[in-house]
């Protein structure tokens, strides 16, 4: 009994220690210290990761696990094929998250250079509100609406580690996770949720690509436009001070073919960065225009 006891508090202080080096690793990256689990396992963006979630949840459990087994027979156990495959698939989603990402498409340096110098981003576009801490909801949204198969990959992936630590603790052989079997048809269960959620991320909301072609023709259309009006105003010189207002009317068909796909695209980064454009911003720049102005 007190080999059990010690084993227990032994491993609970080793999970609690990894712990504490996880939230000072996630204060390193992002300057802010909490103890808040889903603040440790997000992403770059403000929301709580199901599938770093559970990843560090499996790692924890089987921390846990081999720990109070060295404590109690002296030996590292061995793991199962089931238990390393448990492993894998919280890897794998957070892979296929990160390759799904990158698949949906990065701005181009000269797209980010356009959407700063016309204002419609600071920085990043991703949201600007960095002050908003991951929620538990994360876990079971997907575009504002309960997620099934979130919510499926999360109770199951709790069910399991409740069973790793307690087979670990009553097992035939005590602490033996060489033995520790999943039925096949959890870890299908597990695996098809994982592909779900990766999926619906790869057919999410407006992707990182088509913003870019979007951006890229906004960028040829005004480029048009500033032609058209140099054109116009070298043939015929403008009464009084040449603005935005003389440039429109100098070139309205490129005019209204520039806002008309601009407007689209200020939609399209408001949605990415949460906020708006300012009217504005999406005007136009035309010939001689101050661009520090």
């Amino acid at each position: 009994m007190e080999r059990s006891i010690a084993g227990y508090l032994v491993a609970t202080a080793v999970v609690v220690s990894a712990y504490i080096v996880a939230a000072g690793v996630r204060k390193a990256c992002s300057g802010n210290w909490s103890w808040n689990i889903l603040v440790i396992t997000q992403g770059v963006h403000p929301r709580a990761s199901l599938s770093k979630l559970q990843m560090f949840f499996f790692t924890m459990v089987v921390l846990w696990v081999v720990t109070a087994v060295l404590v109690w027979t002296g030996k590292l156990t061995g793991l199962s094929d089931d238990v390393v495959v448990l492993l894998g698939v919280g890897a794998a989603g957070t892979v296929g998250g990160k390759i799904t990402a990158m698949a949906k498409g990065r701005l181009s340096f000269e797209n980010w250079a356009w959407l700063v110098r016309k204002g419609w981003i600071r920085e990043s576009i991703e949201p600007e509100s960095s002050s908003r801490n991951p929620e538990f909801g994360d876990l079971l949204r997907s575009g504002g609406e309960f997620d099934v198969s979130k919510f499926q990959l999360l109770v199951f992936s709790v069910a399991i580690g409740a069973a790793l630590i307690y087979f670990a603790a009553h097992g035939e052989k005590v602490g033996d996770l060489s033995n520790f079997d999943i039925p096949g048809a959890y870890l299908s269960l597990i695996g098809l949720s994982q592909a779900v959620y990766v999926g619906g991320k790869a057919i999410g909301p407006a992707t990182r690509g088509e913003l870019g072609a979007k951006l890229n023709e906004v960028r040829r259309l005004e480029t048009e436009f500033v032609k058209a009006v140099d054109k116009s105003w070298a043939e015929s010189d403008p009464a009084g001070e040449r603005n935005l207002n003389t440039a429109r009317a100098a070139a309205p068909e490129a005019y209204r073919a520039y806002r008309l796909r601009a407007e689209e695209a200020a939609t399209m980064v408001g949605a990415c960065i949460g906020g708006t454009v300012g009217e504005a911003n999406i005007e136009p720049s035309f010939p001689g225009q101050d661009q520090n102005g």
